[in-house]
């Protein structure tokens, strides 16, 4: 319902934290009164502010460019792995 299984963790572990508080004598179905918190903590995620804030919609972009002009061995190390993030860039989106 999430999206995200880290997500979809997180509130099954707030409604069992949510249940340990509750009182359940009164409760005459507990399989579906814990549905319908996880459904209804779902629903809050999914509205929350936090979630839109999250959602990244544009393309994956690598890390930028670094300077490399001096002649240090990590400016080469950096520049090698430069290139290959900028190949598996162009080997994953071919368009």
């Amino acid at each position: 319902m999430i999206g995200s299984i880290h997500d979809a963790e997180d509130v099954v572990q707030e409604v069992y934290a949510q249940l340990e508080k509750a009182d359940l004598s009164s409760v005459i179905e507990p399989k579906a009164y814990l549905m319908k918190m996880a459904v209804n903590k779902c629903l809050n995620h999914l509205q929350s502010a936090r979630h839109k804030r999250e959602i990244y919609t544009g393309p994956w972009l690598p890390e930028p460019l670094i300077d490399v002009h001096n002649d240090e061995p990590l400016n080469h190390l950096l520049q090698q792995e430069s290139v290959s993030v900028c190949t598996y860039c162009i080997v994953a989106n071919p368009y």
